[in-house]
């Protein structure tokens, strides 16, 4: 059913998605943000602490981020469609593969790479493929 997308770059770039996943979480662990975040206070005498209402986003461009980008960016615009519908194909139970390649047309070619980007390949790369028969 693909056309566009070599199944081992869908592949490779799961797992570039994997890598920075685990760096994106070490970094969440190391601010003290998100779910479960809330280190318990410690008294620091009079030191001043402020603490943010923002997190410095450009703190989570890493170099496997960076990687992860350059494998999607180097896909064509119509690779990057069928990996859209192998994501959404593997997230849904009932839409089928030609459904879901319908639906990514209408995601914008200059749009695509920040949604895939956005997504959480590493789960639903490896679960689109198994379900289109590739293993």
């Amino acid at each position: 059913m693909l056309t566009a997308l070599a199944v081992a770059d869908a592949r490779a770039i799961a797992d570039a998605a994997r890598k920075r996943s685990r760096d994106e979480r070490a970094m969440v662990e190391y601010l003290g943000i998100g779910r479960g975040g809330n280190a318990p206070p410690r008294d620091l005498g009079s030191v001043r602490i402020v603490k943010a209402t923002a997190i410095d986003l450009a703190a989570f461009e890493s170099d496997e981020r960076q990687q992860l980008r350059d494998a999607l960016a180097r896909l064509t615009v119509e690779a990057r469609r069928e990996f859209i519908a192998l994501v959404w194909f593997a997230k849904s139970p009932s839409l089928s593969f030609a459904a879901a390649l319908r639906r990514a047309q209408r995601i914008p070619a200059d749009a695509q790479l920040g949604y895939l980007l956005s997504r959480r390949l590493e789960r639903d790369v490896p679960l689109g493929l198994e379900k289109l028969g590739y293993r």
